[in-house]
């Protein structure tokens, strides 16, 4: 499976990602055309790191109110506009799997944002403005 966050248990579920197949590198120093953080041509196999990453973003997006009930920093106006705004485009900047879901979109920027801080705060600045109210960047 790679990884999962199981947000009921608040767990995460993690298997070395190996045999995955390819994903985009942050971390690989290409040129980079503006808007896209991850060239087409940047790719490299499923790094357990990355895996890790994503899913990390998935237990950050948990938040435990003082009421008991959870809640999903996801699900919130600011961070649904900075996705519809900077990820859910048609020309995906991120990553494709960060346009199935506003919930996918944070962990596919967590991913980027615990990598490379640089390119996540130039290239999403709505997003990484919607982290830095929350206390994460």
């Amino acid at each position: 499976i790679g990884g999962m966050f199981d947000y009921e248990k608040r767990t995460m579920h993690v298997d070395g990602a190996t045999g995955m197949g390819k994903v985009p590198n942050p971390m690989r120093k290409v040129k980079r055309t503006p808007g896209r953080p991850y060239p087409a041509r940047d790719t490299m196999e499923f790094d357990p790191a990355h895996v890790y990453a994503h899913e990390l973003g998935h237990a950050l997006d948990l938040v435990v109110g003082s009421d008991g009930h959870h809640y999903a920093w996801s699900k919130t106006p600011a961070w649904r506009e900075a996705w519809m705004t900077e990820i859910n485009l048609s020309n995906t900047p991120l990553s494709k799997y960060a346009k199935y879901d506003q919930v996918e979109g944070f962990a596919e920027f967590a991913r980027l944002a615990l990598f490379n801080p640089d390119i996540a705060s130039k290239e999403f600045p709505k997003c990484w403005e919607a982290w830095k109210d929350i206390g994460y960047a």
